[in-house]
C-alpha cells in the first residue's frame, strides 16, 4: 500500500490519481492525502509531491507523547533494512496538534542516540516545520539507499507510519512546466503570425 501527498491544488491532484489509477484504487485519508493499493509512478503525477510505502497502521489516532516510543520501536527495524553506511533521517508529522517543531527535533536527537546505540552513525535533517519538503527530502538524499524519510499521518481513528519512496523533482519538474510555457508563447506567436498572412 502506497501513501500519496498531495500538492496545494488537492481535489485536482485526487482527480489526476483516480483518472490515472481509477477511482476503486484510490482511498482519501485527509484532504492531503490518499492511499493507492497499485504501484505509483510519481514522473506521471504533476500534484502528487511524494510517494511513501506504508509501515504500518495502528488503529488509533495517537498523541505525540504516545507517537515517541513507538517512533522508538520503529526506527531500529527501519534502520536495520538499510544497508551499512552513514544514515540520514528525517521525519514529517501530519494531524499532531499537540507537537511542536521543538519538540520534533529534540524526539530526532533521541532517535539519532537509538541508532547510534545499534552501532549505526546517523545525520538527522532538521525540521523548519512538521513537515519536510520535497526540495529539503530531495537536497538531503533522504529517498537515496541509505536514506529514510518517516513519514507519520494522525487521524481520530488510526495513525499511519510511512518511508518515502519518491518526491516530486522540483527541478525537473519546473524544467517541465517552463518548456510547456514556451511551446504555448511559440503556439500563440505561430497563430498571430498565421493571420497576418
Amino acid at each position: 500500500m502506497n501513501l500519496i501527498i498531495l500538492g496545494r491544488q488537492s481535489a485536482l491532484a485526487l482527480a489526476e490519481l483516480e483518472s490515472i489509477y481509477g477511482a476503486g484504487a484510490i482511498q482519501p485519508v485527509s484532504d492531503f492525502a490518499t492511499l493507492a493499493g497499485s504501484e505509483v509512478d510519481i514522473k506521471r503525477l504533476g500534484g502528487a509531491i511524494k510517494v511513501a510505502k506504508v509501515l504500518q497502521t495502528i488503529p488509533k489516532g495517537l498523541s505525540f507523547t504516545e507517537l515517541l516510543p513507538k517512533l522508538e520501536s520503529l526506527i531500529p527495524e527501519i534502520v536495520n533494512e538499510l544497508p551499512p553506511g552513514k544514515l540520514k533521517l528525517g521525519f514529517s508529522l501530519h494531524g499532531f496538534d499537540d507537537a511542536s517543531v521543538q519538540k520534533l527535533n529534540r524526539a530526532a536527537l533521541q532517535l539519532k542516540k537509538i541508532v547510534k546505540a545499534s552501532g549505526r552513525s546517523a545525520r538527522i535533517v532538521p525540521n523548519q516545520n512538521l513537515e519536510l519538503s520535497s526540495a529539503q527530502v530531495l537536497h538531503n538524499q533522504l529517498t537515496s539507499r541509505l536514506g529514510c524519510e518517516l513519514i507519520v499521518i494522525k487521524q481520530a481513528s488510526k495513525t499511519i507510519f510511512a518511508k518515502t519512496s519518491a518526491v516530486q523533482n522540483i527541478e525537473e519538474y519546473a524544467m517541465r512546466d517552463h518548456a510547456g510555457q514556451n511551446v504555448m508563447l511559440l503556439s500563440a506567436c505561430c497563430r498571430r503570425n498565421w493571420h497576418r498572412l
